[in-house]
């Protein structure tokens, strides 16, 4: 099938952050799949709620799944509100009962799994939303996982959020070490970015200090960060139901290019 021919043009070419954390697709991937690129932007109807720039969407003819990519750029490593941003990944897309997993997975029944964390490097690293939707429920599962991200702001975590989060991070960090390579490996990194080793001894006492204002400001902070969206799936079937969401499609070459 060939992709619609005829999509408003977007003002600016976007990207998305290299991410190889990537969700586990909910089917085998369609490797024998012709592409093109999908560009992604809000209509003025979306703008009011959405203050974003252009979004990027790569299509594979005759797919019959969808993965979605909602990118923004993140925090460094070496960020004060590190911890915190760790609290907020779990929150909103680390944790089984996160609001995305839990709204796209469990209320919703797009996906089976939803994901969305930070990847800190020395400098500011990318933050990735990710899941695998049935074509067919492309266009409100990407509304809804924007509508998650969103409500790491307006509605701070709850306590029992918090608390979940904590004791997760705070059970699973032993578990990282148990031969020396992972413990050098981690010494590395951190001295790699310019932190002392001793980083590992206070990772848990750290992770209990983090309060709901710092995972609220690292929320307030990344809606303030231009988004980027990529969609990967069959044009011909994911577009239209895109453009009645309210964003606006480009598709860009034709379906015959790898």
């Amino acid at each position: 099938m060939s992709p619609p021919s005829r999509f408003l043009t977007s003002d600016k070419p976007a990207t998305l952050p290299n991410n190889n954390g990537g969700l586990q697709p909910c089917s085998p991937p369609h490797t024998h799949a012709a592409t093109a690129r999908l560009s992604i932007r809000p209509c003025a109807r979306m703008r009011q709620a959405y203050e974003v720039a252009a979004r990027r969407a790569v299509c594979h003819a005759a797919a019959a799944s969808c993965r979605l990519r909602i990118g923004k750029v993140g925090r460094s490593r070496l960020d004060p509100l590190f911890y915190a941003a760790l609290i907020h990944s779990e929150v909103l897309g680390g944790l089984f009962g996160s609001r995305l997993n839990r709204v796209l997975r469990e209320e919703k029944g797009y996906t089976y799994g939803a994901a969305a964390g930070f990847e800190f490097r020395r400098g500011r690293g990318p933050f990735t939303a990710r899941t695998a939707v049935e074509s067919s429920v492309t266009a409100p599962a990407l509304v809804e996982a924007r509508a998650q991200i969103a409500s790491m702001t307006p509605q701070p975590p709850s306590d029992d959020e918090l608390n979940a989060a904590r004791q997760y991070l705070r059970g699973t960090f032993p578990l990282r070490f148990g031969s020396a390579s992972p413990v050098a490996g981690a010494v590395a990194g951190l001295v790699a970015v310019g932190l002392e080793p001793s980083e590992l001894d206070r990772f848990q006492s750290a992770i209990d200090s983090v309060s709901g204002a710092e995972v609220a400001r690292v929320a307030a902070a990344l809606d303030a960060e231009t988004e980027r969206i990529v969609v990967v799936g069959d044009a011909a079937t994911v577009a239209a139901p895109l453009r009645d969401a309210g964003f606006a499609v480009e598709v860009h070459g034709d379906a015959r290019g790898a």
